[in-house]
């Protein structure tokens, strides 16, 4: 099943301030970073179940998955949720960090 991807207003804004960041601090190879980064995101369309739960987050109604992109120290958790035929993207977080306390 293919899923649309929905990003919210959280995660654009976790988008726009991460691109920022790389292309002051990594002008070089920041934005091929970056565009493997939504290479990732988008690949939840078509296997949006493969990552974890994030348990965390789940409720009885809602389960929140986390997508982990990148290579050590430079990992990003992608939260998300599945909403009938879209995975909607919740929170873009550097993997140092730790986890929000909500979505």
């Amino acid at each position: 099943m293919a899923y649309q991807i929905e990003i919210t207003l959280r995660a654009q804004a976790d988008l726009e301030r991460l691109l920022d960041y790389l292309e002051a601090e990594s002008p070089l190879n920041g934005p091929d970073w970056f565009a493997e980064l939504q290479q990732a995101i988008l690949s939840l369309s078509q296997h949006a179940r493969r990552c974890p739960r994030a348990e965390h987050f789940c409720t009885r109604t809602r389960v929140v998955r986390k997508l982990l992109h990148g290579s050590l120290p430079h990992v990003y958790t992608i939260y998300y949720d599945i909403v009938i035929d879209k995975v909607r993207v919740l929170h873009v977080r550097h993997g140092a960090r730790r986890p929000p306390r909500r979505l």
